[in-house]
């Protein structure tokens, strides 16, 4: 089947939306309202991993400029479709990723990047992939420094737990 991530968070928007007006216009300009928020997080989440990873705080802001303001960017953002959600997740995992190495909370970070790595799985499969390899290196390599390979054997498990729940939900 086909994921059904996006499609449910979009499914809520339009509940919350229809229950204060009765408007069928006005229900689908909340779903694309929400698909532009979406990428704006995605923008957001983008320049804290530029930060995270040591890139100054300038060309931080000109590279997520350059994002934002490339037309295909406004473009897609204004659809109702899955890559809105994608783009905020993988951006989100990416951050959480480079939070890891950096904090010294790491359990709340991990349980985070968890869940979005699950909500990635069931929003676009590619994505999910492509994120979770550097995160899952990211992450192994962070506690390799920090821990015994029982601990980050331990980690990378507690990662996909949500991946994996989810997807076999997509498969039911």
């Amino acid at each position: 089947g086909y994921p059904f991530g996006f499609y449910a968070a979009a499914a809520v928007i339009e509940t919350v939306v229809a229950s204060v007006t009765n408007s069928l216009t006005a229900t689908f300009f909340g779903t694309r309202l929400f698909c532009v928020f979406l990428t704006m997080l995605g923008l957001y989440f983008s320049y804290r991993t530029a930060l995270n990873i040591g890139v100054p705080k300038w060309t931080s802001v000109a590279l997520v400029a350059a994002t934002g303001f490339f037309p295909l960017t406004s473009l897609v953002s204004s659809y109702v479709q899955p890559d809105n959600l994608s783009f905020a997740l993988a951006a989100a995992a990416l951050f959480l990723a480079t939070q890891f190495e950096r904090s010294s909370k790491s359990r709340p970070i991990l349980v985070s990047l968890a869940l979005v790595l699950g909500a990635l799985a069931v929003t676009k499969y590619q994505f999910f992939v492509s994120v979770t390899v550097p995160v899952v290196l990211t992450i192994a390599f962070c506690s390799r420094t920090k821990a015994s390979a029982k601990a980050t054997l331990t980690r990378l498990i507690a990662l996909a737990i949500p991946a994996i729940v989810l997807l076999h939900e997509q498969q039911n």
